[in-house]
């Protein structure tokens, strides 16, 4: 969101050691390296919750047939403790199939994930969703896919398996995290000469409207000001609050976001004469008005929470100065800056 709003046995390498949690083994092929580190990511993020852990088996090619596959498959995993293994060749992005099978080949599940012009993050994510379904199902004691049958032909040409109606959990979520957002951040903003520096909370909401695209509303919490000159001591407070769009973009466990935001601020204040020569009117308030352009880097420790700083610069378009006229003429109060940068850290919690 604006400002906000807004594991250990994964590897890069070939397994080594088992694991304390069962494992899950990810056969992935050399020469689609970097489709198949983004889909290792991915699938880590879908496991997060669940007591497995992921191994990834690098190869230099899957073999050229589902049954040299599947030996193949068996062969890597005889000394792991695996719940599953699965492959799926990424080299062809258009029409691409996932393989999950026990380990010992009894049984498989086989998906056609096509990418049908969405994009090859939202086709890796479909895939993740997938696996994690059907190890969840396997954890739980369920049955995957299709199994061998009942008496086996000698040499028998291998026929396309049956295709499994998807289970109910394997729906592609358009991003990680959820569609409403709740975010609270502290920040520091410059005001005028006279306050050098606001200090206070941001309290935000945001609804993802796109795969990309969010829409927040946002309050800020801000410190009252007294202000003091010669003649009138004024105390000062605002009441900020913040509409917007936003853009989001999400690298593994990293999110960058870029925003835009409305500022309506109304200011009250109140005056109190020092010299009896000065009448001023009080209480008396102002809307004032800005925009906010914003961006913002996060991390997600889980697939539900962000952690996150931002920068912005406030602008604001109306907005006048505070001043009062004695017998000597016109005295500033303060006259805040048009142009404020602004630094923000939070925390934001994703839910549905």
């Amino acid at each position: 969101m604006r400002a906000a709003a807004a594991a250990a046995c994964v590897l890069l390498f070939p397994v080594q050691a088992p694991c304390a949690e069962p494992t899950v083994v990810m056969i992935a092929s050399k020469s689609n390296e970097e489709e198949s580190a983004s889909l290792a990511a991915a699938v880590e993020s879908q496991l997060s919750d669940l007591p497995v852990e992921l191994h990834i088996e690098w190869v230099d090619d899957l073999e050229p047939e589902l049954p040299s596959q599947v030996a193949a498959a068996g062969k890597l995993v005889e000394n792991v403790d695996a719940v599953a293994v699965f492959w799926s060749d990424l080299a062809t992005p258009d029409q691409v199939f996932l393989y999950i099978a026990e380990p010992g080949g009894g049984r498989i599940l086989v998906r056609n994930v096509k990418s049908e012009g969405s994009g090859s993050d939202v086709q890796v994510e479909a895939i993740a969703v997938i696996v994690r379904s059907a190890v969840k199902s396997m954890i739980e004691g369920g049955v995957i896919g299709v199994g061998p049958p009942e008496a086996a032909a000698p040499a028998p040409t291998p026929e396309p398996p049956e295709v499994a109606p998807p289970a109910p959990e394997a729906r592609a979520a358009p991003a990680p995290g959820g569609w409403v957002e709740v975010s609270i951040a502290y920040g520091l903003v410059p005001f005028s000469k006279e306050q050098k520096v606001l200090n206070g909370a941001f309290l935000a909401v945001g609804v993802r409207i796109h795969e990309w695209l969010g829409a927040y509303a946002g309050y800020r919490i801000e410190q009252a000001m007294r202000l003091e000159t010669g003649s009138v001591v004024m105390d000062l407070r605002l009441h900020p609050v913040e509409l917007g769009l936003s853009a989001g973009w999400d690298l593994g466990r990293f999110r960058l976001r870029a925003g835009l935001g409305l500022i309506l601020d109304r200011v009250t204040w109140d005056a109190v004469p020092i010299s009896p020569l000065v009448h001023p009117t009080s209480p008396t308030a102002a809307l004032h008005v800005g925009i906010s352009p914003s961006f913002s880097f996060g991390w997600r420790p889980r697939p539900f929470a962000l952690l996150f700083v931002a920068v912005a610069l406030d602008v604001m378009i109306w907005e006048k100065g505070y001043v009062v006229h004695t017998p000597e003429g016109r005295e500033t109060i303060t006259d805040p800056w048009r142009v404020r940068p602004a630094i923000q850290a939070g925390v934001s919690f994703s839910f549905i």
